[in-house]
């Protein structure tokens, strides 16, 4: 009987994993572009990894609860500022995946430039300012061309992937990326503690260039046809603009809210996690990497379980089930007062997020016109990213006065408040058959 399993089990990992190292057959272009997505998050993972650690090497480097804070926020608020040019620039690009290639190179050299950040900080002129500073001023600076590879990005995957095969690929996509932290992270979390700092965060930073570097190659080399010119010249995005958009796309509208009212309570709380963990229970950075481990663990799972669910009971469906589950991550980790039970506590936001994640990517791609799917997710994502500007500062302040933990219990208010308002939205018609139309 075990032989058995073991057999199969065999045939499963052959059967799953051969076919990313070796790839299809390169005359199958769509077969080869969906490979090469997967490459992409492999080598992407290393990067991922490493910036698991980049709150915590803030905190080594001298950084306040305040520039944590910042740290957070910023980036969002790069993106509410940048978004509406980048869509537009977007739309008017007929070569996406070059305008996506540049902007990715340019936000990834970023990595190299966070190794050489304790060596920055002795350069004349930059020795006044704090290291932690630099660092904060190096990921902002990051942030601009991210607004442009996010912009295109959505569309430019929906162009590769068909709409069928678009939550198992995405799901399939963030299985290798947690595979990947599953084995790195706590291997950079034990060498961040063997080697001395600075020389520590440095190495780990300088092998996510690398693997930040081999991903965009990935991406450089799919096959996709430009677009071409648009026919159609659409209204530039303005408020005025964005209110049509939300009156005559209900359900659009309706994500666009309760996603918003989701970030916020995710964004209140999202600096306050390492402080309370390192300064408040005495984390290390290898109970950090554990953590993340098992964390990792979780999401590989969810990750075989959420996408067929998805597909047989529909994304509306799969959304408001798994929605209300989010909100025991904050409510468990405010009423614990140790690092064990926290080790078991990040799986629930890995397993139930995973299904959110995919179900409501899937209802964006659909309740979005293919022609106007920049504009359309440039509201989106600067509503969204308003909250994640807005809410690490409530969560900073809110904290001086009522305290973490408090923040903890605010947060998982407003996603319970969320996953009310998921339940606005309405699922698809289902289109009808050829015998039911016969």
């Amino acid at each position: 009987m075990s032989l058995v399993i073991l057999r199969r089990l065999r045939w499963w990992v052959v059967g799953q994993f051969v076919p990313f190292f070796r790839g299809p057959d390169p005359q199958h272009v769509r077969q080869r572009n969906i490979w090469h997505l997967y490459q992409d998050l492999i080598w992407l993972g290393l990067a991922n990894a490493a910036a698991s650690y980049t709150s915590v090497y803030a905190l080594r480097l001298g950084a306040s609860e305040q520039l944590l804070g910042l740290l957070t926020s910023v980036p969002s608020l790069v993106m509410v500022l940048l978004r509406i040019p980048a869509a537009r620039l977007t739309e008017r690009t007929s070569d996406r995946k070059r305008l996506i290639v540049r902007s990715l190179l340019g936000r990834r050299v970023g990595y190299l430039i966070i190794a050489l950040v304790p060596w920055l900080a002795l350069l004349p002129g930059l020795n006044r300012v704090p290291p932690a500073v630099v660092l904060i001023a190096v990921l902002v600076l990051m942030a601009v061309p991210m607004v442009l590879s996010s912009a295109g990005w959505d569309s430019f995957f929906a162009e590769v992937v068909p709409t069928g095969r678009r939550s198992r690929v995405v799901s399939i996509r963030s299985t290798m990326t947690n595979l990947a932290s599953l084995t790195m992270v706590p291997l950079m979390g034990s060498f961040l503690e063997w080697v001395p700092f600075p020389y520590n965060y440095q190495v780990i930073f300088f092998v996510a260039f690398i693997g930040a570097m081999v991903s965009t190659w990935h991406v450089h080399v799919m096959k996709v046809k430009p677009i071409g010119e648009p026919t159609e010249r659409h209204t530039p995005l303005n408020l005025k603009e964005a209110g049509r958009i939300l009156s005559d796309s209900p359900d659009f509208a309706a994500l666009v809210l309760a996603s918003l009212v989701y970030q916020m309570a995710i964004s209140v709380a999202s600096p306050l996690f390492t402080i309370y963990f390192v300064d408040r229970l005495g984390a290390s950075e290898s109970w950090i990497g554990w953590r993340l481990t098992l964390a990792s663990l979780t999401s590989i799972l969810a990750y075989r379980i959420w996408p067929t669910q998805v597909e047989r009971r529909g994304d509306v469906k799969m959304l408001v089930f798994a929605a209300p589950m989010m909100a025991l991550f904050p409510l468990l980790t405010g009423l614990t007062r140790s690092l064990t039970p926290n080790l078991f506590i990040v799986m629930l936001p890995r397993f139930f997020g995973s299904c959110v994640m995919l179900a409501r990517y899937s209802i964006l791609l659909r309740v979005t016109p293919a022609d106007r799917r920049a504009t359309y997710i440039a509201i989106y994502a600067i509503l969204v990213h308003i909250a994640a500007t807005i809410g690490p500062q409530v969560g900073v302040a809110l904290a001086d006065v009522i305290g973490i933990t408090s923040v903890f219990f605010v947060s998982a208010g407003l996603r319970f408040t969320a996953a009310l308002l998921y339940r606005r939205l309405r699922s698809p018609t289902p289109e009808p058959t050829a015998s039911s139309a016969a």
